[in-house]
This record gives structure tokens, sequence and C-alpha cells, in this order.
């Protein structure tokens, strides 16, 4: 059942999960998509990257994109959103498309969840030079792409508030990537492989951090006494990278 025209005017926050094979669910998408002229917030997920039966997942993409968007492809118009996260989507051919129907010049928080290809977005997004205040990034995998785009693209961005990394090749990060955010950092969050290439950031210079998440790291020195159990001093952790 269509929504009325005015029925959904004041949703400003929409949540889409889109379940294999069930064209159904797109068609829906779709047509509260088209109204809800005051969307500031969308989180899409999809159940699983192999979404559409017929296609592999990056065509797949691309149909379900324009499946939902297409009033929107139709008239020209965008979505001017605050707020992205997008869940096992490919966008190795979905990222224009995107940006076609997506006004994120305005964006403020992104978060790409279980994404495969997520490289030439981001590359379309480093030439907007965005003022994000979070930005995750979290079991994203590259197939199809040789590009590493995520140390460009954090370069580009003003000063962030909260950072969450954990994907695929995380080896290829440059930690001087994080050095221009130290002084914003309220919250970071770096997961690594302890069987690949450690990676300790430098947050010494970061006066603002409330919260700090290290998985993967090999601890072995910087250990003080508190009475008869032993922990980890912080500050020793938190180094600075030469």
């Amino acid at each position: 059942m269509a929504p009325e025209s005015d029925e959904l005017a004041y949703v400003t926050s929409l949540q889409i999960y889109l379940r294999v094979a069930d064209y159904r669910h797109i068609d829906r998408a779709s047509l509260i998509l088209a109204r809800t002229p005051a969307l500031r917030s969308l989180d899409l997920e999809l159940e699983g990257c192999d979404i559409c039966e017929d296609q592999d997942c990056c065509d797949g993409a691309v149909n379900i994109i324009q499946m939902m968007f297409s009033s929107r492809i139709e008239t020209g118009e965008t979505i001017r959103l605050r707020s992205l996260r997008i869940t096992s989507m490919c966008l190795l051919y979905a990222s224009m498309l995107l940006l076609e129907v997506l006004d994120l010049g305005m964006l403020e928080h992104l978060q790409l969840v279980r994404c495969i290809d997520i490289d030439p977005f981001l590359r379309y997004l480093e030439a907007l030079n965005l003022d994000l205040s979070s930005l995750c990034i979290e079991d994203c995998f590259r197939f199809d792409t040789t590009d590493f785009a995520v140390n460009d693209f954090i370069r580009s961005l003003k000063p962030l508030k909260r950072i969450t990394l954990k994907f695929m090749g995380i080896w290829f990060f440059d930690l001087r990537t994080l050095q221009p955010h130290y002084t914003s950092l309220e919250s970071l969050r770096i997961e690594d492989n302890p069987l690949e290439q450690a990676m300790l950031p430098t947050t010494r210079l970061a006066p603002n951090l409330e919260q700090l998440a290290l998985f993967g790291f090999k601890v072995e020195d910087g250990r003080v006494s508190n009475g008869s159990a032993p922990y980890c001093d912080i500050q020793d952790l938190l180094v600075c990278y030469e």
C-alpha cells in the first residue's frame, strides 16, 4: 500500500532492509523514498551483497539503486543527506549512480559496513572535501579494485570526531593519515590483524579523546602494577609515530 503524498512529509530518518530476491521490498522502498522530502538520514542494508539471484553483486547493486530511486532519476532531484549508512552492497559500479540521486555535500556521518569495492565511491567523495563528524569503515573487502582510497579520502576530510576502521588490507593504511584529526578526535577504534603488520596510532596529541578501542595489538611493555593486579599503562601505549 503506497503512502499518501503527505503522509511521510516530516520523516527525516529512514532505515531500509532488503531481502535476497524479494523485489517487493525494493518497490516499497521506492514508493517511500519518493514521498519523504524531508529525509536527511538513510540507512540502507542488504541481506547480502549477492541480493539479486540473476545478477552478480556489481550489476545487482546498480539495479537496486535504479529501482529504488527511479522517481529521483526521472526528475533529476537529489536527496540531501546528513547521515548515510550502507551495509552489504558492492559499490564498484553503483558509486556514480548513488551520487546522482544523493546530495552528500553536507554529509556529517558516513558508515560503510560489509561493503565490497568501496574505493570508487571514496574517490568520488574525496573531491567533495566533506566536513564529516564521524566515519566508520568496517569489514569491507576489495575484490575487483587494486586502488586503496582510504588514506587519501581521510586526508581530504576536515578534522573528524569519531573514527572506526576495520577492513581487509588494513596494512595498507598509513597511520600518519590520522595526524590532522588528533586534535578533534573524541573516539577512535581500530581493529588490526596481529598476524599482519602491527600498527599503533599516535594519540598522545589527542586532548579530547574519550574513547579508545584497539583490537589485535600485542602489548609487551608499559605494564605497571596496581596492587596485586597488573594493568597496561595507557600513556605508554599512546606513543608518537616516528
